[in-house]
């Protein structure tokens, strides 16, 4: 009978205690981070990754723009539940330029605030980006949406400083979603010291307003290349770099990139904002193209119509599509493409399994592309159901 009563002892002690450590792990969120040489370290000073998705533009889901809301997952809490049920910890919000000035200051805050409660509620962190593209003070060579002058980056950064600071939520800022000088991917250390040397003064700025706030650099050529960042570090606290590391030029120039990141993040705190990819990614790449031409030399006359007609910017485009539409109607040609995303996922995953990296797969969307849904119930396309299961896995 004794020992019984004291088994019963010994299990309710149990249970007790591991009610106790469930709690303690719960009040752990939100921490307040910051780095340390190339870790982002927690409260207690432990490395700590973030791991997650982009959303669409919060401020321009949240507006009442018909054509925008139809064309995507609706600015609601279920976008939130889905990011966690995949496993995400952070979610990525990227505003543009053009939206946040179309919307104004008031309204654009409110609706990066009900995304940042919408990610606290489930206790997930947010990384604010300026999803801004080109070069500060000019008009090369992006798009209306993401254009944008210093004067408006700076009068972003200001009230979205002041706005979050000490909202531990807010993991960090992404200065500069996407810098791109006139030559493209053609960069020089000259480049690179003019552009952080905007970014440390840019940071500064932030930072009289949120003293610990943690800011992100891009790499240029559409933030794919930090190699620069070794030889020529911005010397500012809680600095990190951001890269998008998408398929780009060649298999052999995208692996190599993975191979940079890794050892970059030895160094400095790196964080891949953006990563993802499709096949018409894949397609874009020479040596791709190349082999499937020796695949299928039949596809020639409708590839060199495609670059006549688009200057050699296939993505996106209707003659791209029935391209593709022929491509995979060729069994080989299919089974090489399987071959190459494969690919692009190991060189993705041992980057990250290099070093604690952190990272956001981009996009929770059906159509900002590459696209991580197929549609507007959450089904996941194929680069969506891998990086789920990256997301879920168990370290």
């Amino acid at each position: 009978m004794k020992k019984t009563i004291v088994f019963a002892l010994i299990l309710t002690t149990a249970f007790a205690f591991n009610l106790k450590l469930s709690a303690q792990k719960e009040a752990v969120y939100p921490q307040k981070f910051h780095i340390e040489t190339n870790n982002l370290v927690d409260e207690a000073k432990k490395p700590f990754v973030l791991k997650g998705l982009s959303i669409r533009d919060p401020v321009a889901m949240n507006a009442s723009n018909a054509s925008f809301q139809n064309e995507c997952v609706p600015f609601d809490e279920k976008l939130f539940i889905t990011a966690k049920e995949w496993g995400a910890n952070v979610v990525r919000l990227p505003v543009l330029p053009l939206s946040w000035k179309l919307q104004g200051r008031t309204n654009a805050l409110k609706s990066l605030g009900d995304a940042v409660e919408m990610a606290a509620k489930h206790k997930m962190y947010v990384v604010i980006a300026y999803q801004a593209a080109g070069w500060p003070s000019t008009d090369n060579p992006s798009d209306k949406s993401t254009r944008t002058t210093t004067e408006d980056l700076y009068s972003f950064w200001n009230d979205v400083s002041k706005h979050f600071k000490g909202n531990k939520t807010v993991a960090m800022y992404e200065m500069f979603s996407e810098p791109v000088t006139k030559q493209f991917m053609k960069i020089t250390e000259k480049d690179w010291i003019e552009w952080t040397d905007v970014m440390a003064q840019l940071v500064d700025t932030v930072q009289r307003n949120d003293p610990e706030a943690i800011c992100l650099i891009s790499g240029l050529s559409w933030a794919h290349d930090i190699s620069f960042a070794l030889g020529y570090p911005v010397s500012r606290k809680n600095v990190g770099y951001a890269v998008h590391p998408y398929p780009a030029d060649s298999q052999l120039s995208t692996f190599k990139n993975f191979k940079l990141i890794s050892m970059l993040a030895k160094k400095q705190f790196v964080f891949i904002t953006e990563v993802g990819y499709d096949v018409e990614l894949f397609i874009n790449m020479s040596d791709v193209q190349k082999r499937v031409l020796e695949i299928n030399p039949d596809l020639k006359q409708q590839m060199d119509e495609v670059r006549r007609q688009s200057g050699n910017k296939l993505y996106f485009s209707d003659m791209n599509r029935k391209l593709l539409e022929s491509i995979l109607s060729n069994d080989k040609t299919t089974a090489y493409l399987k071959e190459i995303s494969e690919n692009y996922q190991k060189e993705f995953k041992k980057c990250i399994d290099a070093g604690n990296i952190s990272w956001c797969a981009w996009c929770l969307s059906c159509s900002w592309r590459p696209c991580l849904l197929k549609d507007k119930e959450y089904n996941p396309t194929s680069s969506g159901e891998y990086f789920k299961k990256i997301l879920q896995e168990k370290k």
